[in-house]
């Protein structure tokens, strides 16, 4: 991910598949959202109006990103490199 973010052809030419990287990366991130919103529901018993508004959105897609961000960050523990960069 920090690859792609940095650059993209480096990584291409590394090995690594942007375009499915991507695609996986929003999907996940959606899931987490949706998976949020329906936790949230579930909580409150209902779904008042005022959760409808852009600021509860907006705060599913940060924990989002912190969890993504604190995931990447323990991925070179995890997985070994492929490619020096």
């Amino acid at each position: 991910m920090e690859v792609i973010r940095e650059n993209e052809k480096r990584a291409a030419a590394c090995g690594f598949d942007v375009a499915r990287t991507k695609l996986l990366v929003f999907v996940l991130s959606a899931a987490i959202c949706g998976l949020a919103g329906s936790l949230h529901a579930l909580h409150l018993s209902i779904v008042p109006i005022d959760s409808l508004h852009y600021l509860p959105s907006g705060q599913a897609v940060m924990m989002s990103i912190l969890w993504v961000a604190w995931a990447l960050s323990l991925a070179p523990l995890l997985a070994p490199r492929s490619c020096s960069i």
